[in-house]
C-alpha cells in the first residue's frame, strides 16, 4: 500500500493535468479545423501511435532487467543492460523511418476521400519523423522505470501535455490546423525523451560503451520484449484498428464520432494504468529475492484496490459520459453515448485486471497476456467489420464488450490466479464483493436520480460525488454488519 501511494499520487496528479487540458483543447482543435479534418488526424495519430509496437516491448525488459539487476546489486549487468538496450532500439528507430518512407508512398488507399493526399503526406511524414527519433532514448524510459522513479516520468509527462496543450490552445488556427497538430505534437514527444535521457544519466550510474553491447543479452531482451510486443500487437488491434474499418464505411465523420469515445475510454484506462500500472519492477524485486507471499499479497491487494476504482469511474463514465460530450462538442456528437456504454463496460474488465498483467510481466509469465490480447485483438477485428455491417459504430461498440469481456474477465483472471497460488475462488469472491458494494449501489442511485438531474457541468460533478458518497456509505454499513461482505483480507492473507 505504501509503494502504491508514494508511486501513484504524482502520475495521477500528472494524468489529471493532462485530462484538463484535453477538454479544453479539443472543441478548440474540432472548432478550429473541422469534424471532417479532425477525423483525418485522428487517423495520422492513430497510425504513428502504432509506431510504438516498433519498440518490441526493449523499455519493458529494460525495466525489469534493471530492476532485477539492482535488487542483487550487479553493476557490470546494468552497464550491459543499458548498452545492449541502446543498441537493439537504434535499429527501431531505422526501421520506423523506413516504414515512415514506405507509407508516404503507398499509403493513398486509405485516406478519406476528399483529403488531399500532398498535404497528408506532409503532416504525417513531420510527426512520424519525429517521432521516430523517440526511439533513440526509450531505453532511458526503461531505466527510470527500473528504478521506480514513477513520480519523475509522472513530472515529465505532465510538464510535456502542458506545454503542447497551451501551444494548441495559442496559435492553432484553421491555416495551420493540421500542420501545427503534427509539429508540435511531434516535437513534444522528441523532447520528452530527451529529458528522459538527461535525468537518467544524472542520477543513474550506468557506463554506455559498444564493448558492453552483448547480443545474447539482447537475444533475452528480446524474446521478453518480443512476448510484450505480441500483447502490444492485440492492444493496438483493440483499441486502433476501428477508425480504418469506420472509415471505409461511413467516411471520416464516423471517425470522429468514434474518436471521441476512445478519447474518453483512453482517459479511462490511463487513470487506472496510472495508478496501478507500476507493478513490474516491484514484482521483479520481489522476485529475485524469493518473496513469494508478498508478490501473491501485492497482487491480490491491488487487484481489490482496483476492482473498486474502476467499477465507479466506469459507471460514472456510463450514467454520465453521453451527457457531458452533447455539453462538450456540442448536440452533432450525440451519437458518442451509443458507442461510449458498450466500451466503459468492457473497460471495466480491462483496467480492474491491470495488476494481474504487471504481476505475469513481472515473474516472466506474462505468454498468457500476449495471447490474450493478441487473440482479443484478432476477434475485436472480425467481430467489428461483421457488426460494422449490421449496426454501425454501435456495432463495434458492444463487439468491443463482449471481447472484453470473455479474455480479461474470464481467461486472465483464471491464469494469474493460477500462477500466484491463489484459490480461484478468492477470485470470484472479489467479484462478488465489487457486484455487492459498488455496482449495485452505483446503479440503484442512478436509477433513482436520473429524472432529476440538471443540466450543466456542475450537476454531472455533483452526481458523480454523491454516487462516490453512496459507495462508501454502504461499504460502511456493510463492512459494520459483516466485514466478509466488503473485505478482501481473507483471500489476501491466504
Amino acid at each position: 500500500m505504501r509503494y502504491l501511494i508514494r508511486n501513484s499520487t504524482l502520475r495521477l496528479v500528472s494524468f489529471g493535468v493532462g485530462i484538463v487540458f484535453a477538454l479544453f483543447v479539443t472543441p478548440v482543435i474540432i472548432n478550429a479545423i473541422g469534424q471532417a479534418a479532425y477525423g483525418v488526424w485522428a487517423l495520422i495519430s492513430a497510425t504513428v501511435a502504432n509506431y510504438l509496437l516498433l519498440d518490441f516491448g526493449l523499455s519493458q525488459a529494460v525495466s525489469k532487467f534493471v530492476a532485477a539487476a539492482i535488487a542483487r546489486e550487479d553493476q557490470k549487468e546494468i552497464n550491459r543492460i543499458c548498452s545492449t538496450g541502446i543498441a537493439l532500439n537504434v535499429i527501431s528507430c531505422l526501421l520506423s523511418c523506413i516504414i515512415t518512407v514506405v507509407l508516404l508512398y503507398f499509403g493513398k488507399d486509405h485516406i478519406p476521400q476528399g483529403a488531399d493526399f500532398a498535404q497528408v503526406q506532409t503532416y504525417f511524414a513531420i510527426y512520424a519523423g519525429t517521432f521516430s527519433l523517440l526511439f533513440l532514448f526509450r531505453t532511458w524510459n526503461g531505466v527510470l522505470a527500473g528504478e521506480m522513479r514513477w513520480t519523475l516520468l509522472a513530472f515529465i509527462s505532465m510538464v510535456k501535455n502542458v506545454i503542447v496543450s497551451l501551444s494548441v490552445l495559442i496559435w492553432i488556427s484553421g491555416e495551420n490546423g493540421l500542420m501545427f497538430l503534427s509539429v508540435v505534437n511531434g516535437v513534444g514527444f522528441l523532447l520528452e525523451g530527451v529529458v528522459y535521457w538527461i535525468f537518467a544519466r544524472r542520477g543513474f550510474s550506468v557506463s554506455i560503451r559498444f564493448r558492453h553491447v552483448d547480443w545474447r543479452l539482447g537475444g533475452e531482451l528480446f524474446r521478453f520484449g518480443l512476448t510484450s510486443l505480441v500483447a502490444q500487437v492485440g492492444q493496438a488491434m483493440r483499441f486502433r484498428s476501428q477508425p480504418y474499418i469506420i472509415v471505409k464505411a461511413i467516411g471520416a465523420e464516423g471517425v470522429a464520432v468514434f474518436s471521441i469515445a476512445t478519447q474518453l475510454i483512453s482517459y479511462f484506462t490511463n487513470l487506472i494504468r496510472s495508478a496501478f500500472g507500476i507493478f513490474i519492477p516491484h514484482f521483479s524485486r520481489l522476485q529475485a529475492q524469493h518473496d513469494h507471499d508478498g508478490i501473491r499479497q501485492s497482487m491480490l491487494s491491488a487487484l481489490w484496490l482496483s476492482y473498486r476504482v474502476s467499477a465507479y469511474v466506469g459507471l460514472c463514465l456510463v450514467f454520465y459520459g453521453g451527457e457531458f460530450v452533447e455539453l462538450w462538442l456540442g448536440p452533432e456528437f450525440r451519437d458518442v453515448q451509443l458507442v461510449l456504454v458498450p466500451m466503459a463496460i468492457g473497460s471495466i474488465f480491462s483496467t480492474s485486471i491491470i495488476p494481474a498483467q504487471e504481476f505475469l510481466m513481472g515473474i516472466s509469465q506474462h505468454r498468457i497476456t500476449a495471447i490474450c490480447n493478441i487473440g482479443e485483438g484478432i476477434c475485436v477485428v472480425f467481430a467489428s467489420i461483421i457488426s460494422m455491417m449490421y449496426f454501425g459504430i454501435v456495432g463495434v461498440g458492444w463487439s468491443f464488450f463482449v471481447c472484453s469481456f470473455i479474455f480479461r474477465a474470464c481467461l486472465l483472471p483464471y491464469y494469474a490466479f493460477r500462477q500466484a497460488d491463489a484459490p480461484l475462488s478468492s477470485y470470484i469472491q472479489l467479484l462478488g464483493c465489487v457486484a455487492l458494494t459498488h455496482v449495485l449501489p452505483q446503479w440503484i442511485f442512478w436509477i433513482s436520480v436520473r429524472d432529476y438531474m440538471g443540466t450543466g457541468y456542475l450537476s454531472l460533478f455533483a452526481m458523480s460525488v454523491m454516487q462516490g458518497l453512496v459507495i462508501i456509505v454502504v461499504q460502511y454499513g456493510l463492512f459494520r454488519l459483516d466485514r466478509r461482505l466488503v473485505g478482501f483480507a481473507d483471500a489476501v492473507r491466504t
